[in-house]
């Protein structure tokens, strides 16, 4: 009997507690395992020990900004090559220039 591959990680990194569990349910749903960070300090810490296939990243986070949270992931070896998708609830014009 061959045991089944590990589920993908997926590491969300976003403060809105409502689109975290609304990510978490869909990704679950979707097969994957989903790891929550609720800041950007977190969210690198869990990045590096937890090895994530794919990281969710809001832009606008307290403490350490997503942008900053993607430069620090991509000068690290391991973690350079991660797909990172952005996502923002801000849609006015001068937060799409934030």
């Amino acid at each position: 009997m061959r045991a089944s591959a590990p589920a993908p990680k997926v590491l969300v990194i976003d403060d809105s507690a409502t689109v975290c569990l609304f990510m978490a349910s869909a990704l679950e749903k979707a097969g994957y395992q989903v790891i929550i960070a609720t800041d950007g300090r977190d969210g690198l810490m869990k990045a590096l020990q937890e090895r994530p296939d794919c990281l969710v990243l809001d832009v606008v986070l307290p403490g350490v900004s997503g942008f900053d949270v993607c430069r620090q992931l991509r000068a690290r070896d391991p973690l350079r090559r991660l797909p990172i998708i952005m996502v923002s609830v801000k849609d006015t014009p001068l937060d799409q220039n934030w």
